[in-house]
Formats: structure tokens, sequence, C-alpha cells
């Protein structure tokens, strides 16, 4: 997975789908700087770091917002943004295939 904290910012490009955040199309090629982890958590409530989006350059994946919203591929290097307050839960299902979920972090 890869992720940045400085969306519109930095010295790499990230190209966004959903520049707004959320579920609708809005694309956007920004400016961000790319960060790799592995397994694990980064960001959320309480930690003092804002992830902006997420990727996976090596994979498509497929995302969601909400547990009951309609599941769209995107493909490897594609950017989902996550707005304040939001977290993306990922993890590995079906045909071995990389499923994210974006919520709203209480």
């Amino acid at each position: 997975m890869n992720f940045t904290t400085n969306l519109g910012a930095g010295n790499g490009l990230c190209q966004v789908w959903n520049w707004d955040g959320g579920p609708g199309s809005n694309p956007r090629l920004a400016s961000c700087d790319q960060q790799s982890m592995g397994n694990g958590t980064r960001g959320g409530n309480g930690t003092g770091v804002d992830v902006d989006a997420f990727t996976f350059n090596g994979y498509g994946y497929h995302e969601r917002f909400s547990r009951v919203g309609t599941w769209h591929w995107r493909t490897a290097g594609t950017w989902t943004k996550v707005r304040n307050g939001e977290i993306a839960d990922c993890g590995i299902g079906d045909g071995n295939e990389i499923w994210c979920t974006v919520l709203w972090q209480a």
C-alpha cells in the first residue's frame, strides 16, 4: 500500500479519481509525496497523522464507501482520497484481490 499525507503538495504525482472525496468521480492529477507501508495502521483520529489518499502501485484493488456501498475496481496506481474523519480498511479477499472499505471513524 502507498499513502500520502500531503495531497496537493510535494514532489511526486498522484492520479486521484475522487478529488472531492467520497464516492463521486472527479479525477485530478495532484502533486504529492508517496510513502509505502506493509501491514499495519497509519493515521486516524488521535494519531497525529492525517492520511489524505491511498493506492496500491503494483496491484488493482476494489473500493467502496461504507459497508453497504457499491464495489468499484481501481487500477494499480489510482489514488482514492479519504476525507477527514474517514479511514480505509483494506484486506485480501476473494481471488487473492485487495478489498478496501472507506468508513467514517467515530
